[in-house]
């Protein structure tokens, strides 16, 4: 049996007596004497288990809750109470391995050193209240922080009830909160039957079972703050637990005040988020800062338009926001942010609010401070642009096609010349590559000395800057001037000179077939003329010959009767000429084509004789 302290109010016999009847009782009680008790005195000098018989019950009371005192009885309690509470002392003193404080050391250690660093202050503190019931017996174990106006009070933690959210209740109905609140002290109550403390509330007790409650003060900067509160219903298991619930309850208190310069840091947090709240609403693309776990921590206006959102988003993971039709992608892009990565116009192809399906431009880094979140994101609804771009591939595509396909030339170049485009058409028509005119060539190369300035002039004088089918010239690799039929524009974009194009068809068979066209036309017109001209020398013969044969008729007729022979001279003449006449238009009538002759004044006529001859035989030519 463990050898007792017993202190006793009052001197000599009284002591003595004391001693004697706790022999009987047998136990051996040491020599220490008789101690006055008073609010905060040291009882015993002695650290071995201590019972204190008589004095001031409050304070011997607060010095159990504080771990300075083993147990209390009254000066009058009956021998059974007062050999029951010796029972009791002694068996808690054997009772308290080394092992036991050992694991209530650790749990206090982890306990401030949790208290000190969590963010999930709410969480902690109802973990460390059911921890604190479980390891001390008791049915309730509740952390209360007292209001600024000294008669209410707010229960922020209950072992029993997890869901709690800060229960607000009146001082009036705790008795034990309002004596702590008064002394600063720890109150405990082993007997809420007989304590004349909880005479107000007996009844409400003893309805909810409760027989014995303790309230151990939390003090912040000299001031209380709120108590540690434990109801059993029975008495405390031992002095020691609840010493533990008065080093918890000064652990607590130093948690509350981080929790509280966290929630200031918190508020001064929000207020600078707020300004980039503000700032951030005015931008036309979505922006939202996301969390440690991808979750939103601020979107603006924009933003929630874009993924068809209505109310508050915080908190919500922005990938279910914006549901990824590819995992994989979005993994991919989850990873480089979580990672402290820039992003930079990643697309990622989603579905937002009602199904509606969208591609998102995003760019994305990190926050550096991390104090308002983890990330930022900038997004664009890229869905018509990429409609416009895959229209706009396919525009290209086909006309990269009709390009190639082409049979005219089609060149185009940039103001100093370089080639951009040359296809298949072109190559063929001035024998040079494409790849070798992209790479090295120039528009010059393409005409004859001066033809390219020439086109550019052309065209900035042309009103639209366009001209069409002109003729000119164009060079090929061998040197070889070739005609060609251009059709050209000048580029602009924004009113600006960017490049030219131009549209060359070869006329080099044009101009052959042209050319044979002019000789046949003029064969033709030649074989006209000379059918002109045998329908009009028939024609005149015909109507030359009658009043010749009546002149050479009558000079016929004039020679034979003329008188004299002065008359036959001129007679004679017109005979003769008349007979040429009618020679003359034997010829006429007989012309198959016209042979001509050179005549004074720079003219030509018909020479009949070349005429009316037969053609010349042409040679046979063997096929």
């Amino acid at each position: 049996m463990p050898r007792l302290e017993i202190a006793v109010r009052g001197e000599g016999a009284d002591a003595d007596a004391l001693r004697e009847r706790c022999r009987r009782l047998g136990h051996s009680v040491g020599e220490s004497g008789a101690v006055e008790l008073a609010g905060d005195l040291a009882l015993l000098r002695s650290a071995g288990p201590a019972l204190v018989v008589g004095g001031d019950r409050r304070a011997a009371l607060r010095a159990v809750a504080a771990g300075r005192l083993a147990d209390w009885v009254a000066r009058d309690a009956s021998d059974e109470e007062l050999a029951a509470r010796l029972e009791r002392v002694a068996r808690a003193a054997e009772e308290v391995p080394e092992e036991r404080w050992q694991n209530e050391l650790g749990f206090l250690l982890a306990l401030i050193r949790d208290l000190a660093t969590s963010a999930d202050l709410p969480a902690l503190l109802l973990q460390t209240v059911q921890h604190l019931a479980g390891a001390i017996g008791v049915e309730r174990c509740s952390l209360v922080l007292l209001d600024d106006d000294g008669r209410h009070a707010s229960v922020v933690a209950s072992s029993d009830l997890p869901d709690l959210h800060r229960l607000r209740i009146a001082l009036a109905d705790y008795p034990e909160i309002r004596e702590a609140q008064r002394t600063g002290e720890p109150v405990v109550v082993g007997d809420t039957a007989h304590h004349p403390l909880l005479d107000p509330v007996r009844l409400r007790l003893e309805r909810a079972g409760v027989g014995a409650v303790a309230c151990f003060p939390l003090h912040l900067d000299g001031r209380l703050i709120g108590v540690l509160m434990m109801r059993a219903r029975t008495s405390f298991a031992s002095p020691q637990a609840l010493h533990l619930a008065s080093t918890a309850a000064i652990a607590t208190a130093i948690a509350v005040r981080h929790a509280w310069l966290v929630e200031e840091a918190r508020k001064t947090a929000s207020r600078q988020l707020a300004r980039y709240e503000a700032f951030i609403s005015q931008i036309s693309d979505g922006v939202a800062v996301l969390g440690e776990g991808h979750e939103v921590v601020l979107l603006n206006p924009a933003g929630q338009a874009i993924l068809g959102l209505s109310g508050d988003a915080r908190g919500t993971p922005f990938f279910e926001l914006a549901r990824p039709l590819d995992p994989m992608a979005a993994q991919l892009f989850a990873r480089e942010i979580g990672r402290g990565a820039h992003v930079v116009s990643a697309q990622l192809e989603v579905e937002v609010k009602q199904g509606r399906k969208a591609v998102l431009a995003v760019s994305a880094g990190p926050l550096e401070q991390g104090e308002h979140g983890r990330a930022i994101l900038s997004f664009r609804d890229a869905t018509e642009e990429r409609a416009t771009e895959r229209e706009l591939r396919r525009t290209r595509d086909f006309l990269e096609r009709l390009i190639e396909a082409s049979a005219d030339a089609i060149v185009a170049a940039d103001l100093k010349g370089r080639i951009l485009v040359f296809n298949p058409a072109a190559e063929q028509m001035f024998g040079r590559s494409a790849a070798e005119m992209r790479a090295k060539g120039h528009v010059r190369e393409l005409y004859p000395e001066g033809g390219a300035r020439e086109v550019m002039r052309l065209l900035r004088e042309a009103p639209d800057g366009r001209i069409e089918a002109v003729r000119t010239y164009a060079r090929t690799s061998q040197g070889e001037t070739i005609p060609v039929e251009l059709s050209a524009a000048l580029i602009k974009v924004g009113g600006r000179e960017e490049a030219s194009v131009g549209l060359l068809r070869d006329l080099r068979e044009r101009v052959r077939v042209e050319n044979e066209l002019a000789r046949t036309r003029a064969q033709l017109i030649d074989a006209e003329k000379q059918r002109a001209v045998t329908a009009l020398a028939g024609a005149t013969a015909h109507e030359l010959n009658q009043p010749l044969t009546v002149i050479v008729g009558y000079a016929e007729l004039l020679l034979r009767r003329a008188p004299d022979e002065a008359l036959k001279v001129p007679l004679e003449a017109i005979h003769a000429q008349s007979e040429r006449m009618a020679d003359i238009v034997k010829r006429i009538s007989k012309l198959t084509r016209v042979e001509t002759v050179p005549y004074p004044g720079e003219r030509v006529i018909a020479d009949l004789e070349k005429s009316t001859d037969p053609p010349p035989a042409q040679p046979l030519v063997r096929r």
